[in-house]
């Protein structure tokens, strides 16, 4: 006979091997569920868990965000520096400098048109940041 102890909480197991129905003290079942280590259902079978836990699940998540983060600021800081480069052409050929061989026109549009027609004189703007709440 077993006599009930106040505060015990059994938690119900099925053995994966003869699928008998057996309890588990919640702090063993806690602690296997951590340290991955085996024990053995009523039968004998040996058990252990696999998988991840909770918390491994908590800190790959953090990480991986993290290393979102840290990628999506190295593009943004890549795209601004693209964005000064092309406007810094920009005004360099409003001013009368080829981009493409650095050479002073007066007529830069019909240089532009004659000796470069493939060039695109000015991107499209890149789409705008949104701001994250």
């Amino acid at each position: 006979m077993t006599i009930p102890t106040p505060g015990l909480q059994l938690v119900v197991e099925e053995c994966y091997s003869c699928s008998v129905l057996f309890g588990l003290p919640a702090d063993f079942r806690k602690n296997r569920l951590s340290d991955k280590r085996d024990w053995y259902c009523p039968n004998g079978h040996e058990q252990h868990y696999v998988g991840k836990t909770d918390a491994e699940k908590l800190k790959e998540s953090e990480r991986l965000r993290a290393s979102a983060e840290e990628e999506a600021r190295i593009m943004a800081a890549r795209l601004a520096e693209a964005a000064r480069e092309a406007e810094r052409l920009r005004r360099r050929t409003a001013a009368g400098v080829c981009p493409c061989c650095n050479r002073s026109f007066v007529q830069l549009a019909r240089h532009m048109k004659t000796k470069h027609p493939d060039h695109v004189e000015k991107p499209p703007t890149p789409p705008r940041k949104r701001k994250t709440p």
